[in-house]
């Protein structure tokens, strides 16, 4: 039986050290009846769908499903709400009143740069959104998705792969029970089956200079992969199959430029 296993990565093997099992992952069907696409407790990924208390979170209505009026394929975004105003911004001056809500980073750069930096607050939105048979599968998942028994061999090795007839491509534990099932979760969480894109990034140093980075990067989510869009090799069945694919090519600057890795 087929699995999938979680990379070999150092920051997941230091939460898998804590962990031990397997235990079961799957939920009970009391529990899994609070997911739904319409009208549950929960979203279909696992998300509360209720806004908060103080009405500064909206509930999730199902996200942003169209493309913006403007945007063009393999164009820059479009702001969606580009006319939302401004409900208040702070300052150096004004910062403590806002304190609980803001890191200590965030304080330090108040402090530090008194008169040019500033947090611009704006309504809060759940736009996300993902296809339907994501949803399902998710749904699905929650009563399903359970880990490998007995587990592969090597340490730390409980909550490392998940036999490949208990899941379907989505989220795999949308009610997480523990550490383990969330970093599951994040590590092969749904960006679309595969894209293209140029991303651009600045370090920027306390005399206001920046170094720019441009990297090309292309990634194929395999695991989401069915039917005739699935690959085919030896690279993409062996130990349970590729989860995904994906090469960097450094743009800028021009010491690093022609750059590649991939994995």
């Amino acid at each position: 039986m087929k699995a999938l296993p979680m990379f070999a990565g150092v920051a997941l093997a230091g939460v898998a050290a804590l962990m031990s099992g397997p235990a079961s992952a799957k939920v009970s069907a009391e529990e899994a009846a609070k997911l739904g696409i319409e009208g549950t407790e929960l979203t279909p990924i696992g998300a509360i769908r209720a806004g908060n208390a103080e009405g500064t979170i909206p509930a999730w209505e199902g996200g942003i499903t169209t493309p913006p009026a403007g945007y063009e394929e393999g164009k820059w975004y479009v702001d969606p709400y580009k006319d939302d105003q401004i409900l208040f911004t702070i300052t150096a001056q004004n910062y403590e009143q806002y304190a609980d809500k803001l890191s200590p980073g965030t304080i330090a750069m108040l402090k530090k740069y008194p008169d040019t930096f500033k947090l611009n607050v704006y309504p809060s939105r759940r736009s996300a959104s993902y296809p339907e048979w994501l949803y399902e599968n998710s749904i699905w998942n929650a009563s399903n998705t359970d880990w490998c028994d007995p587990p592969p061999d090597g340490p730390n090795s409980a909550q490392r792969c998940v036999p490949r007839d208990t899941w379907r491509p989505g989220v795999f534990f949308p009610i997480p029970k523990d550490g383990g099932e969330a970093m599951y979760n994040h590590t092969f969480y749904f960006f679309g089956k595969w894209f293209t894109s140029v991303a651009y990034g600045f370090n920027a140093f306390p005399d206001g200079d920046y170094a720019e980075h441009v990297k090309r990067e292309r990634w194929l989510q395999v695991m989401y992969l069915e039917g005739d869009e699935r690959p085919t090799g030896d690279i993409f069945d062996r130990n349970g199959g590729a989860a995904w694919c994906f090469s960097q090519e450094d743009l800028a600057p021009p010491r690093t430029a022609g750059t590649m890795f991939s994995g």
